[in-house]
């Protein structure tokens, strides 16, 4: 009885036909479905999302990002810091950095030095 996973895929050189094991076909098999939830939430971000940050969180992430592409860990605060507010952004002794730990951001800034830090997370979602 032939089982469902079994494939014929022909060889490169010759005219024969080869079988292929259920492992191959469950790597294949998640691999297009990696690809696939790579390109819906490539999909989404772009086209739902418009590329934008929706929520305080985020913005917090971009400007560390952008504070980190500088070269910095944080910046010098404003001298009049409650005129310049950030959601989720500290300002301690003279020295503004987001509230968030710098993994997230250092992620996000690969996709950033290739202005696209919207697809990072798309990304990160397929592999």
């Amino acid at each position: 009885m032939t089982m469902p996973w079994r494939l014929y895929v022909p060889l490169a050189q010759t005219d024969d036909w080869m079988w292929c094991d259920k492992k191959r076909f469950l790597d294949v098999l998640a691999l297009l479905l990696a690809l696939g939830g790579l390109m819906i939430a490539a999909w989404v971000s772009d086209n739902v999302f418009e590329r934008i940050p929706h929520i305080e969180d985020e913005f917090a992430y971009l400007w560390q990002v952008e504070v980190m592409a500088g070269g910095q860990i944080s910046q010098p605060s404003p001298e009049i810091p409650r005129a310049f507010p950030v959601p989720f952004v500290v300002d301690h002794d003279g020295q503004r950095f987001a509230k968030y730990t710098p993994g997230w951001p250092a992620a996000l800034s690969t996709g950033a030095r290739v202005n696209i830090p919207w697809l990072v997370n798309s990304l990160l979602a397929g592999f």
